[in-house]
C-alpha cells in the first residue's frame, strides 16, 4: 500500500513540475470540453466522420491551450471569448427578465447611453434618471 501511495505521490510531484509555468485550465477550456462531449454524444448517435474531425480539432486545441507556456496569449484568447459569452448571456438574461416582469414592469432605453432600464408599470408620464450615465429623461407609460 505504501509503495503505491509513494508512486502516486511521485507521479503527482512530477506532474506538478511539468505543469509549472503552463497556462492550465480556464473557462474557455471548460467550454471546449463541454463542446467536445456534446459532439461526442452526437457522433455516437449519428456516426459522422466530419463530427469526429471537429471533435479531434477541439481536443487538440484545448490541450494546446492547457499545455501552452505563452500565458499572455492564452489569457487574451480567454478574455475575448468571455466578453463574447457575456454579451450573449446578457442578451438572453435580459429577454428572460422581460418575460418574467412583463406584467409589473416596463423596459425603456436611455437615450444617451442606451442602457436598458426596468421601470415599475405605473401609467402616466415620469422623469427617470439613468443609473449608468445620470441622464434625466421623460417616459410615458400606458
Amino acid at each position: 500500500m505504501c509503495t503505491v501511495r509513494n508512486a502516486f505521490n511521485r507521479f503527482l510531484y512530477r506532474l506538478s513540475i511539468f505543469m509549472n509555468q503552463r497556462y492550465g485550465i480556464d473557462r474557455l477550456f471548460v467550454v471546449l470540453a463541454v463542446l467536445y462531449f456534446v459532439l461526442a454524444v452526437l457522433n455516437a448517435v449519428f456516426a459522422q466522420k466530419w463530427l469526429y474531425v471537429i471533435q479531434l480539432l477541439i481536443l487538440i486545441y484545448a490541450m494546446f491551450r492547457v499545455l501552452s507556456k505563452n500565458t499572455a496569449a492564452r489569457r487574451r484568447e480567454n478574455d475575448t471569448v468571455m466578453k463574447l459569452w457575456d454579451t450573449v448571456k446578457r442578451f438572453f438574461c435580459l429577454n428572460r427578465d422581460r418575460i418574467r416582469y412583463r406584467k409589473t414592469h416596463v423596459f425603456r432605453r436611455c437615450p444617451s447611453c442606451s442602457a436598458q432600464l426596468r421601470l415599475p408599470r405605473q401609467s402616466g408620464e415620469h422623469t427617470v434618471r439613468c443609473p449608468r450615465c445620470g441622464n434625466r429623461f421623460n417616459v410615458k407609460i400606458k
